[in-house]
């Protein structure tokens, strides 16, 4: 038997979560992000591993680059270094792997949290 309250339930709070690491993410696209966002977002195909990678990798070069916003302006365009790329792409990887294989839904949101805080 199906409990669908308690599925809708999640998915809210999934969602509401998504919601917030955007508007933490901010910048043009993120801080006006919102459940409609999401919906659109799920009728899309599916993301490659490679997709996620570079999309992770590419907030996580902006918001280096903001949080450096005040140092002068040659700290905040200095590149990642190959090494670091790899380095998230494997956070990346990790993170995918818990979120796929874990029945534990809530351990791998935590998870996902807390490899955010950490790579941030």
């Amino acid at each position: 038997m199906c409990n669908t309250d308690n599925t809708t339930t999640q998915t809210s709070t999934l969602s509401d979560e998504i919601i917030n690491l955007a508007h933490e993410f901010g910048g043009d696209c993120f801080n006006t992000f919102s459940h409609d966002d999401i919906d659109e977002l799920l009728v899309d195909d599916a993301l490659s591993d490679n997709d996620i990678i570079d999309l992770t990798l590419d907030l996580t070069v902006d918001r280096v680059v903001r949080l450096k916003g005040d140092n002068d302006e040659e700290e905040k365009s200095t590149p990642l270094t190959g090494k670091l790329i790899q380095g998230l792409q494997l956070c990346s990887k990790l993170e995918n792997h818990f979120l796929i294989n874990d029945p534990n839904s809530e351990r791998a949101s935590k998870l996902q949290r807390e490899l955010h805080v950490w790579i941030s």
